[in-house]
């Protein structure tokens, strides 16, 4: 039973949720005053977030003083997620040649903007699934047999240029994951980096970074394409955590301590006076009301044997180290199906997959025994605890595992802002 929160003091609003046999689905209205844009000034420099997802880029670049015109993504309960806190301006759209960019940019209002931001969809470039066996196949097929092969997914980006074509934004900012520099040789940058100097942004580099090194507890490298067509050289950010990254421990540990069956989309919560200040600074912004509450605390049911496999291993174990009667795969091949994280180190990086089973992110407290939940997630990804996520569980885990760290997306957003201000008859 989820606990009875009627008694926590100046309690007003909360997201509604309708109960079905997958669990609770968070819905979230679009709201008359965004909360990630009450902060930005009504004549700033405005940012469209193409594959926006839930909006770790949109998040990150209002932060920095962007207001978001609006977000494009084909995931509904991505764009629940998005309009909720930056406005309604988005539309659940498929990214690809069968649609018109004059239609849906009528559709989101939107003209002109200052920078155009966005991440089209990764997996085929990753090493996992269908990346991974296209990089041990390519040395047997032939190039006819290679191209029948290749995931579609990684020309999308693609219809990220049609947008730059029609907008022609003073800025460009494309992420995706780093061995999208390393596939077929790094060919597929050079020719995302050729279209935009044909485009006019003759200045476009390549910025591999990693989320550590800029306040995010996890070990989590990207790649972002930035260039611009205002004859400025593209600079990267300067790390500000890279000598002392801010650890798992300092990042979560204030939360709720709860096991599998006590975990729920609200708990009482009260912020404690050892709190590490990466955890007050991801409290930072939650409306007064809802102070003595946390959102999204929610983790998975798992039976007795896995609880018990959570209790056992140390902090970095695996699955290989468990003893024999806990193992139900063979340990040669799922030597990884469980990986308990460290206390006193970053996250490793956190991907969509922690929405199928999480056993990847055993929670390093082995009296919980579990996964970590929803929030805990969203915290290593450094969503601020104010930003909700629509849908059902796994919808939501997924949401925060495919979006960018808004903390990471914000160190970019900055120097991008800094440019813009150094422009005449700009504005910012």
């Amino acid at each position: 039973m989820p606990p009875d929160l009627t008694g926590v003091p100046g309690r007003k609003w909360t997201a509604p949720t309708v109960d079905n046999r997958r669990g609770p689905c968070v819905r979230l209205p679009i709201r008359e005053r965004p909360p990630a844009q009450l902060a930005v000034a009504d004549d700033a420099p405005t940012a469209l977030d193409l594959f926006c997802g839930a909006g770790g880029m949109s998040l990150g670049f209002a932060l920095a003083g962007f207001r978001i015109a609006g977000g494009i993504d084909s995931n509904e309960r991505a764009m629940e997620t998005h309009a909720h806190h930056f406005g309604g301006h988005d539309k659940p759209i498929e990214l690809s040649e069968d649609f018109g960019v004059d239609e849906a940019l009528h559709a989101l209002g939107v003209n002109r903007v200052d920078v155009l931001v966005g991440g089209p969809p990764c997996q085929g470039f990753a090493r996992v699934g269908k990346g991974k066996i296209l990089s041990l196949l390519r040395p047997t097929m032939k190039e006819e047999e290679l191209a029948d092969y290749d995931d579609p997914r990684n020309s999308l980006y693609r219809q990220y240029l049609r947008f730059v074509d029609k907008l022609k934004p003073e800025f460009v900012v494309m992420e995706n994951v780093p061995d999208m520099y390393l596939h077929q040789d790094g060919e597929v940058v050079r020719a995302i980096i050729c279209d935009l100097d044909r485009l006019g942004y003759g200045h476009a580099k390549p910025l591999l970074l990693s989320a550590a090194d800029y306040g995010v507890p996890q070990t989590r490298q990207r790649l972002f394409i930035v260039a611009n067509r205002v004859g400025l050289p593209v600079a990267a950010p300067i790390p500000v955590t890279e000598r002392h990254p801010v650890t798992l421990k300092q990042a979560i540990r204030d939360l709720p301590r709860v096991r599998p069956e006590e975990s729920a989309d609200e708990l009482p919560y009260d912020l404690p006076r050892d709190a590490f200040a990466y955890a007050r600074r991801m409290r930072q912004g939650v409306p007064r009301h809802e102070r003595g509450i946390i959102y999204d605390h929610v983790v998975r049911q798992y039976n007795a044997q896995d609880q018990e496999a959570f209790s056992i291993l140390e902090e970095g174990g695996r699955y290989v180290d468990l003893p024999g009667h806990l193992r139900r795969y063979r340990s040669d091949i799922f030597d990884d199906k469980y990986h308990k994280l460290y206390w006193s180190k970053p996250s490793w990086t956190v991907t969509a997959h922690i929405a199928k089973d999480g056993y990847k992110y055993i929670h390093p407290d082995r009296l919980q025994a579990r996964t970590i939940t929803a929030r805990e997630a969203a915290r290593i990804q450094s969503f601020p605890d104010w930003f909700r996520f629509a849908g059902h569980r796994t919808s939501r885990l997924k949401q925060i595992g495919n979006a960018v760290p808004p903390l990471l997306a914000r160190a970019i957003g900055e120097v991008v802002r800094e440019q813009i201000r150094s422009l005449p008859g700009v504005r910012g």
